[in-house]
């Protein structure tokens, strides 16, 4: 399920004294999932589908696969100043913290919403430097019991430093190698659905088709109809597998395949039938 951490620091922002764009783009983080932007992204108005004069650059962002509309119902503001609280969290804000983007918490994007800071939020740790103190006094404890036993006192800031330097050398790694929390997109059972599918186009669609069609949870039921399909001759073409958006939409996976002849029962055909032919040329030598 995804998750955001809401920073303090928003309580000294521009957006905390409004009470409609506070409560509106709130909701839009609890209702958004990471996605990455491989392809600029042209945003549109609120009220219209006319041009923001705004692109969104390639990165990684919150997706809303929801309309406007939907995303003011959920946060149980008036329409009316919902979409105006839209509109303003789509605009530059000069007297915001933070420039990027000019200001602009979130547009609206063909499909739904954008929150151009959800990885801030998402990322964000205040807690890391705590860990970290609290790894080093553990390391320092355990190599300290070691040398009180096994050697001399006088050597245990040796067998300190190199504790330290341990602790380091992970922390730089883990710095280096980070944990993939922006590689995933959409749940743990789309993703799956995703390595399974054969033809993996459009994952953006696929995703926005999974959303909608409020599909975690029927995890198992989807795989099983995706290995039937996956079985029939007609799969064996990937220019003929449906995009898993479209298999999605039209809940395929209901469906029960028309009998085919698998690849397998096609070569085991031709294998058949050449050795039938060869033994009817013998048979005729033979003659």
């Amino acid at each position: 399920m995804p998750f955001v951490k809401l920073d303090t620091k928003i309580l000294d922002s521009t957006l905390w004294v409004e009470r409609e764009s506070r409560e509106v783009f709130i909701t839009a983080l609890l209702m958004a999932e990471p996605i990455e932007l491989r392809e600029p992204a042209e945003a549109l108005k609120v009220q219209s589908i006319e041009p923001l004069g705004f692109t969104v650059p390639p990165g990684w962002y919150g997706f809303v696969p929801a309309a406007g509309l939907g995303i003011v119902r959920r946060a149980m503001v008036p329409q009316e100043a919902g979409l105006l609280a839209l509109e303003n969290l789509s605009s530059p804000d000069s007297a915001s913290r933070s420039m990027e983007h000019e200001g602009r918490r979130m547009v609206r994007v063909d499909g739904g919403y954008l929150i151009l800071n959800y990885m801030k939020y998402r990322e964000r740790d205040y807690t890391a430097a705590e860990r970290q103190r609290r790894l080093r006094e553990r390391k320092r404890a355990s190599v300290t019991r070691d040398v009180s036993t096994v050697t001399p006192q006088h050597h245990g800031a040796s067998h300190i430093a190199d504790a330290d330097a341990e602790t380091d050398a992970e922390i730089r790694e883990e710095k280096k190698n980070p944990s993939p929390t922006k590689t995933t997109l959409g749940s743990i059972e789309f993703q799956t659905f995703w390595d399974s599918y054969p033809r993996k186009v459009a994952k953006l669609d696929a995703l926005k088709a999974w959303v909608k069609g409020a599909c975690d949870g029927k995890l198992g039921e989807i795989l099983a109809g995706l290995e039937s399909w996956k079985r029939t001759e007609q799969w064996g073409d990937v220019e003929k597998i449906p995009y898993p958006a479209t298999f999605l939409n039209g809940k395929r996976w209901q469906e029960t395949p028309q009998k085919g002849v698998t690849k397998n029962e096609q070569k085991g055909e031709r294998t058949k039938r050449a050795i039938e032919r060869v033994r009817a040329e013998l048979a005729g030598e033979a003659g």
